[in-house]
Parts: structure tokens; C-alpha cells; sequence
């Protein structure tokens, strides 16, 4: 039984100073001059909803909204953590992210979790970055930590039961998105605190452990019907979708980040960075690792990735047919190489930070259509592909990767558009293939995957020249990595 939401607090004393807004630019040029332009658009939550959930404004293939008032992705939480995350440097941005996390807090109880990016896990999210600038939020941290902890705990529970059952796993039971990977990784951040009350931190450190425990077995080989396979296969009966059961009637295995086994992956290098891995978790992390190189198609640039292997292809260690790939944080060498990178570091695997660095290069080699991406925002566009980059230029045979993340940063900057209710639109292809023509709809999306508020929260990351700018004030004292690179780009 999913645990009763907690009341929604009183609402602590913000900062005492308001948001001010920019200067009346009518073109910005600065990274950090644009974020904050497309969070001034976003201060008021009661007009971001009506934007954002104009019932125009749907997916076109699905009908479904682009709004949800508790999601990271898509809503409030969203919007809140990148306030947030301007907040570190400038914290006259907390009171907004209050009026966010206020907000979300009105619709918790209408919505059940479903994983890091939507529900109280989403609004932790957001919390957390707020505590990061300054904020307290000590009582409804105390009540939200141990609310997804629960949330995390019973997931586990169930999907051991499930495992011992026989194989077979849904994307909820390993994900970044709706899963298990998530949810752990959030906590862990949460856990690693300076501050809090010890017995809710420790309940987090419970659930944290359970939660890679999970990702331990899920990542092991499994035998179905005399084969062995992944572990992270997903039979018919357990697709997100009516579609996908159509689709893939022996089931199939996800090759991306936000679905696949790089999600996962990358939470247990994130726990052996910390020291909180458990056995078992570097040899699954190789199974991941391996899976992928193998699954590497080549091109004249160099690898690159499907974003689905069906099971015969899986048996025959070829694709059948047209294969579809993107060069995005979902899907492709953006997110994987993050995950990849990740991994290797975390377990002295330097083949595996090679392969990374070798696809990141080669998605840059490639004409830019190649890309498959759809417009600037994160997860399917080119904001996601300039903090994969960004991040990625850092490490050994970064090289070039500087010099893109720059162009990008500079491209992402010039294409705000100051008519626009956010500054930026989602673009969403006009049918569900539509990765392969050019026919989108833009959408007034508001939170960090799928929305303008994602798209500040990389510019704040990076200056107009692809320099890392988050985390350090005016004096120039540097801090740590932004939560969004934490939970999204292997930080």
C-alpha cells in the first residue's frame, strides 16, 4: 500500500528579498542572462499552469498533456530546481523556488509516485536544491525523505518477489525515469547531507541499500527459454505501453540511459565513487558495460547506439532492419557515454571511459540530422547533448568535446525567443516515427526534461563558452556539482 502523503507543511519564511527580474534585454547573450530571463518568465506558478496545461498543448500521437503539477519533468519540481540551482549563486531566486515547491505540494496527494520524476520523490528533488542555496525546509524534509524511502523500500520488496518468480522486469523495477535507479540515487544524495535528523538520513541509507541491491540482480545475466540474456529484459506483459506489447511480443531490452541498463550503471558507480556499493555491484556494472560495447553499431565516425534490441536481435547479436538511433540523453552516446564514463572511473575500467569519449566524438563527426534530436530542450534535444558534452570534455580525451559544448551553449543562447511564454518550446515529432522526418509540434513545456526550465538549468551550468559556472559564487570560491548533473548527467 503506497504510504499516506504527509500534510503539506506550514510554509517556511523565505528569503525576505524578491525575485527581481533582468533587465528589459530584448536579446540576452550571456548563458547565465538567459537562464535567468526563462526563470523570470516562470516565477508565478498559477501562470506556469495555465501555460503549460493549456489543453492545446498535448503530445499529438498520445493526446496527453505536457503538464503535471508534481513532476520534475513536467511541472512544478521542475521548475523549482532550477530556481534553485540560480539560488546558489544568487538568492534572490529562493523565494520562487518556494512558490514552486508550495505549489506541488497543493497536488501531492491527487498523484501516486511514480519514481524520481513525478510525485514526492520529484518534490524532494526540488527540496534538496533549495536546501543546497540556503533554504531550511527542515520539516518537510523529515517528512518527504522517509515518504520515498517507504516508496523505495516497497519497491524493492515487490520486485524481489517478482525476480523469485521467474525473469522478467518492467522499466519501473531498474530506471532513471519511473524505477528503482532513481529513486536510489536521489536518496544517496540525500544521505550524504551534512545536516538532518539522523533517523531520517539513517532510513534512508536502508532504502538507498535495498535500492542497489536491486540493481545488482537486475543488471545479471537471466535465463529464459533455454538462453541466457540480460537481466534488464522486458517481456510483453511488462511494456510501458499497449503499443510496445504489439511491438515486441518476446519482449525486448532498452539500449538508453533514461530506460536501459546505463541508468542503473551509473548509480553503482555513483555508490563505489561514495563507498556505499554492495557485492556484486562491480561485476553488474561489467555485465551493463559489456552488453553495450557489444550492442555498439559502427559507422564511419566511429559507434553508435540502437535505442531498443529486440530478442531475436539479442540471439543473433545483429539488428534485423532499419535500426533507430538518437544522439540524446535518452537515447544514444550522449547519456551513455555519461554512464559509461561514470562506470569506468568508479571501477578502473578505462576501456569503458574510452568507448564513452570514442561515441561522443563521433556523434560530432556526424552530420548534424544524424542527431535525431528534437529541438533544445534535455532529454531528447540539444540541451541534454550540451551537458553530456560539457561534463564529458573533463575527462581524459575530453578534447574537442569543449569546443562543441561551447557552439552549443552559444546556439542554445541565441535561439531565446523572448515572445515565447517560456523562451523555449518542447519539440514533438508530429507522429511517433517521427525521428525520422521533420514534421514537430512546439509545445510551452515548463520543467527540466521536456522543458524550458531544463534548458536553464544547463545554461546555469556552463557559461556562453561551455565553462562550468555552477556551484561557484562571486568570489570565485567553487562548490559542488548542480542536483540536476547529480541526478541526470553522472555528476
Amino acid at each position: 500500500m503506497t504510504p499516506a502523503p504527509p500534510a503539506p507543511p506550514a510554509s517556511p519564511t523565505p528569503p525576505a528579498s524578491p525575485v527581481v527580474p533582468p533587465p528589459a534585454v530584448t536579446h540576452p547573450t550571456a548563458s547565465r542572462e538567459v537562464a535567468e530571463h526563462v526563470l523570470t518568465k516562470m516565477r508565478d506558478p498559477a501562470h506556469v499552469a495555465e501555460i503549460a496545461g493549456n489543453p492545446r498543448n498535448k503530445i499529438p500521437y498520445y493526446g496527453l498533456s505536457t503538464w503535471h503539477p508534481v513532476s520534475l519533468a513536467h511541472g512544478h519540481p521542475g521548475v523549482a530546481l532550477a530556481a534553485a540551482q540560480a539560488a546558489v549563486q544568487d538568492d534572490r531566486w529562493l523565494p520562487m523556488a518556494h512558490a514552486h515547491i508550495t505549489a506541488a505540494l497543493d497536488s501531492v496527494r491527487t498523484h501516486p509516485p511514480t519514481g524520481l520524476y513525478c510525485g514526492p520523490a520529484a518534490i524532494l528533488a526540488a527540496v534538496t536544491a533549495a536546501r543546497r542555496a540556503g533554504a531550511s525546509y527542515r520539516r518537510l524534509h523529515a517528512r518527504l525523505v522517509p515518504w520515498v524511502a517507504d516508496d523505495l523500500l516497497r519497491r524493492c520488496a515487490e520486485e524481489a518477489q517478482l525476480r523469485a518468480r521467474g525473469p522478467g522486469v518492467g522499466w519501473h523495477g531498474y530506471d532513471v525515469v519511473a524505477g528503482i535507479a532513481g529513486l536510489t540515487r536521489l536518496l544517496m544524495i540525500v544521505a550524504a547531507e551534512p545536516s538532518g535528523d539522523r533517523a531520517v538520513l539513517d532510513h534512508a541509507r536502508r532504502a538507498v541499500q535495498a535500492g542497489l541491491e536491486q540493481l545488482v540482480a537486475v543488471l545479471r545475466p537471466v535465463r529464459v527459454d533455454g538462453h541466457e540474456v540480460p537481466g534488464w529484459w522486458v517481456p510483453s506483459r511488462l511494456q510501458p505501453t499497449a503499443e510496445d506489447e504489439r511491438a515486441y511480443p518476446l519482449g525486448d531490452f532498452n539500449a538508453g540511459f533514461a530506460h536501459g541498463p546505463a541508468g542503473p550503471m551509473s548509480v553503482l558507480a555513483a555508490a563505489a565513487s561514495c563507498g556505499m556499493a554492495p557485492a556484486g555491484a562491480e561485476e553488474s556494472a561489467s555485465h551493463a558495460a559489456q552488453w553495450l560495447a557489444e550492442r555498439a553499431l559502427r559507422d564511419e565516425a566511429g559507434p553508435y547506439w540502437p535505442c531498443r534490441v529486440t530478442w531475436q536481435e539479442q540471439l543473433d547479436g545483429a539488428p534485423d532492419g532499419e535500426v533507430i538511433s538518437r544522439s540524446a540523453w535518452c537515447y544514444g552516446a550522449p547519456g551513455l557515454g555519461l554512464a559509461l564514463d561514470a562506470a569506468g572511473r568508479a571501477f578502473a575500467r578505462p576501456e569503458w571511459s574510452r568507448l564513452a569519449l570514442e561515441g561522443m566524438h563521433a556523434v560530432f563527426a556526424r552530420p548534424r540530422d544524424a542527431w535525431h534530436l528534437d529541438g533544445l530542450t534535455v532529454c531528447h534535444g540539444t540541451s541534454g547533448l550540451l551537458a553530456a558534452s560539457h561534463r564529458l570534455a573533463g575527462s581524459e580525451g575530453g578534447g574537442s568535446l569543449g569546443g562543441h559544448a561551447a557552439r552549443l551553449a552559444g546556439e542554445i543562447t541565441a535561439a531565446y525567443d523572448p515572445r515565447l511564454p517560456f523562451g523555449y518550446r518542447h519539440a514533438v515529432p508530429a507522429t511517433e516515427t517521427g525521428t525520422l522526418d521533420e514534421r514537430r509540434f512546439m509545445l510551452d513545456v515548463a520543467g527540466v526534461l521536456d522543458g524550458a526550465a531544463g534548458v536553464a538549468a544547463v545554461l546555469l551550468t556552463v557559461d556562453e563558452h561551455g565553462v562550468d559556472k555552477q556551484g561557484t559564487d562571486e568570489s570565485g570560491t567553487a562548490g559542488g556539482p548542480s542536483l540536476l548533473a547529480e541526478l541526470a548527467f553522472g555528476a
